[in-house]
């Protein structure tokens, strides 16, 4: 029998997930198998091993590869040779990001560098608009590709691209093909059993292309009105009556036992296990300072945060981040705990038993269901198509039955990207809206990811003040629309500045002396692994930094660090600094100015310029125009003086039009097509002369 192994490298869970979906249908399908992390593979010496392998692998930060992954992609590159090895590799990316798909092509290279031979064309998926789009299809394509590999039959050649309209959607590398006889897709058909057609209630569709089920066309009349038939997490008019595919039900990985007379008391976070990017040590700091960087009627309030070092060794340089241990809101996890019936046994110590391989890694020794729900699982990010698929097995009314199987079905794809990934519907949410469903607490814990740690990037110079550390951020908010149940705050945001609010919000001294003990309040956090988003070491280097809103944090740092060494040194020459800034309202967002405005007027700050996009003057809206606006000497300090250009801030929109806009003014300064000044960025990427920290 031919082995096969299911291999994931993943920061957030995300790889993961669709490795276990992925064995669970071959579970189903009676196939053995083994499921490894990249990072367990790597210790086990898996790799002269494997013969027959499925990879599904993500990328972290600027295209890096995920923590875990790191040592088995040496184990690939240093390898003599891995031509005994056939794969499957299916990536996931997020094209907000300049090097989409970094690590996964790099790895796919790797592989085929060393004689290892694909037997089913690689997928590309991008969470900008869905994974799901590229990663159903893929799954469903793999089985017969399997199935031929198995069998030993000769791998086909060649890949077929998608028509250009359908690239944003993601890509995979050809059309799936029909089931052979051998393996079974692994998904059930299920046909609505209110409609018929004259074959006895059954209503049967031909098998879909690729083309069809990443399109993004689902409506079926255009004469219906197009407020009445928009599809809702409710209904949706346009797979009402169509027959589905949907995903295996999930096997039952474990089950909970309670330790009937004992109680949970207190969760320590140190006690959490695999930290992402770590450098270091977890270690409690306390707040020193918190102040609010904007007015009350801002758009978003801004608030900067300073914590004691408390005699930590905590190296960090302008340009590095922490990570920030926080846990979920206490009434969104009591609500939970209560839909589904558990509450009176919440604070009970629990006993998870079941395969050691089978319970997720994150879970600690000692918990309770309190515990677990507040500090190690996500709850906030959109509920798995595996979470649905168990849920309408459980539910009672059959429209929510129906409903939460087209949301979780292939052809519900791009209604679930968008009525449930984009609305950012969490686990509550789903809940709340389809009430008749109450699946057991095991099958709801062994789909939720790991609550990750949230990233924030510091603003403090450590020459300029060694004995503290500040970071900003901005308070999400999320009203109640678009499906979510309730209003609510980011998870980080609306902790922190909850703990924070009494140091921040206007209150006199003797009021915030009078309700803070300011030893009281304390911060998990740890250093970040350092990225090349730092100061060049020359000098006299040249710098050139674009940060609108909380996205200027990094460059105060920068600033600083510079004010500072040319202190130590007044003598030694010092390259230009250029800020562009943005915010929305001049009087309401533009976070540090008079800082700002000191370190431009001594000259630490060569050129400081602004945007704002919701002013009504007539001056540039945006951090782009601005760039547009000073395009020949911006290209000159860049490509003739050797500028480092960093960009800080939002990946979705601001980095993106950045990366474009700069591409523009390049190509009309020095005279090179659209593509040529794109090669010209790539190549101040890979010289490190292009430098993003940027979030979505």
């Amino acid at each position: 029998m031919c082995e096969i192994f299911i291999i994931y490298g993943s920061q957030t869970g995300q790889s993961q997930g669709v490795c276990e979906e992925i064995s669970s249908l071959m579970q189903n399908q009676k196939l053995y198998h083994n499921l490894y992390s990249m990072e367990e593979a790597a210790k086990k010496d898996l790799i002269n091993q494997m013969k027959t392998v499925i990879f599904v692998t993500s990328s972290t930060g600027d295209g890096d590869a995920p923590d875990n992954a790191v040592e088995f992609y040496k184990q690939v590159r240093d390898a003599a040779s891995l031509s005994h090895i056939r794969f499957a590799l299916l990536g996931l990316g997020d094209s907000n990001y300049t090097t989409f798909l970094g690590f996964p092509k790099d790895f796919k290279k790797a592989l085929e560098d060393k004689g290892a031979k694909s037997f089913y064309a690689s997928g590309w998926a991008d969470d900008a608009v869905g994974l799901e789009t590229v990663v159903d299809p893929w799954i469903e394509g793999l089985w017969p590709a399997l199935d031929r590999h198995l069998k030993g039959e000769e791998e086909e050649e060649g890949t077929i691209e998608l028509p250009e309209d359908m690239k944003p959607f993601g890509v995979i590398d050809e059309e799936p093909q029909k089931p052979i006889e051998g393996i079974e897709k692994g998904v059930q058909i299920v046909e609505d059993p209110k409609l018929t057609n004259g074959t006895g209630g059954k209503q049967f569709e031909k098998e879909k292309s690729f083309e069809e089920l990443v399109s993004t066309d689902g409506h079926k009349d255009e004469k219906h009105n197009e407020q009445a038939s928009r599809p809702t997490i409710y209904i949706s008019r346009d797979l009402s009556g169509r027959t589905l595919k949907i995903p295996a039900l999930p096997r039952e990985k474990f089950h909970i036992e309670f330790l009937e007379n004992d109680i949970f008391v207190q969760f320590d976070a140190k006690s959490l296990k695999q930290l992402p990017s770590a450098a270091g040590p977890l270690v409690n700091l306390p707040v020193n300072k918190a102040r609010m960087l904007t007015t009350f009627d801002a758009d978003k309030i801004a608030i900067e945060v300073t914590l004691d070092k408390n005699g930590n060794d905590l190296p960090c340089e302008p340009g590095d981040s922490i990570g920030i241990v926080c846990p979920n809101d206490p009434s969104e996890v009591a609500h939970i705990l209560r839909r589904l019936e558990v509450e009176n046994v919440s604070n009970k110590i629990l006993q998870i038993c079941g395969e050691a391989r089978d319970i997720p890694s994150h879970f600690p020794e000692r918990a309770s269901l309190t515990s677990l729900l507040s500090y190690h699982c996500d709850i906030r990010s959109s509920p798995k198509k595996a979470l649905l698929r168990i849920m309408a097995e459980y539910a009672q009314n059959e429209d929510e039955k129906r409903r939460l199987l087209e949301l979780s079905s292939v052809e519900g794809a791009v209604e679930y990207t968008k009525l449930i990934k984009e609305a950012n519907i969490s686990l509550l949410d789903i809940l709340e809206t389809f009430k008749s469903s109450l699946p057991p607490i095991e099958k709801v814990l062994q789909q939720l990811p790991k609550m990750l740690p949230r990233a924030y990037s510091i603003v403090t110079s450590k020459l300029k003040d060694p004995d503290h550390l500040a970071f900003v951020f901005k308070i999400v908010e999320f009203p109640a629309t678009d499906g979510r149940t309730r209003e609510r705050k980011g998870v980080a945001t609306g902790w922190i500045s909850q703990l924070t609010s009494p140091l921040w919000k206007r209150a006199s001294v003797e009021e915030q002396l009078g309700n803070l003990n300011l030893e009281s309040i304390q911060l998990p956090i740890y250093q970040r692994t350092s990225t090349a988003f730092r100061l060049p070491q020359q000098l006299d280097t040249p710098i050139i930094m674009v940060g609108p809103g909380s996205g200027v944090a990094p460059f105060l740092g920068f600033l600083h660090q510079r004010e500072e060494l040319i202190k130590a040194n007044p003598s030694q020459i010092v390259g230009a600094s250029w800020l562009f800034f943005g915010c929305r309202h001049e009087n309401k967002d533009y976070l540090y100015r008079s800082e700002l405005e000191r370190l431009h007027g001594s000259g630490i700050l060569t050129r400081f310029y602004q945007a704002f996009s919701k002013e009504p003057s007539t001056g540039p809206r945006y951090v782009q125009d601005i760039l547009r606006l000073y395009k020949r000497p911006l290209v000159t300090l860049l490509l003739d003086r050797g500028a480092v250009f960093y960009v800080c801030g939002d990946a979705k929109g601001m980095a993106k039009d950045v990366f474009e806009t700069l591409a523009d003014v390049i190509a009309e300064v020095k005279g090179l097509d659209m593509q040529d000044a794109r090669a010209t960025i790539a190549k101040l990427q890979l010289e490190k002369r292009y430098l993003q920290d940027v979030w979505s």
